[in-house]
């Protein structure tokens, strides 16, 4: 490995933790919007009489959650199969970018 190859492998993690944040933040964002939503639209009455009424925003916000999840798992499927190459996957990147940093600072 050269240290060309070493950037990219830093690049990547750094896109790897910026993917880990947004979907932190869009499940935490969406989570926040369903319960404003809930809060601001239902009463314990309209619960306990219209059994029905919450089951439109549950599974709008499933749907919401469902997304958000599949977008990351094929992002990550993307970057192991890059990272592949190198006998690497996207969990130990971090610390082999750790280990590593010294020698090809050298360079």
């Amino acid at each position: 490995m050269n240290p060309i190859i070493f950037q990219k492998l830093e690049k990547m993690n750094k896109h790897c933790n910026a993917c880990v944040k947004a979907y932190a933040l869009l499940t935490l964002l969406s989570l926040v919007t369903f319960f404003i939503y809930f809060f601001n639209h239902f009463t314990l009455d309209v619960l306990f009489t219209d059994p029905n009424a919450l089951f439109p925003a549950i599974k709008i916000e499933a749907l919401a959650l469902g997304i958000i999840h599949i977008v990351y798992c094929f992002f990550f499927k993307y970057v192991d199969k890059k990272l592949q190459i190198f006998g690497l996957d996207s969990n130990h990147l971090n610390e082999y970018i750790q280990r590593n940093q010294a020698f090809f600072q050298k360079y």
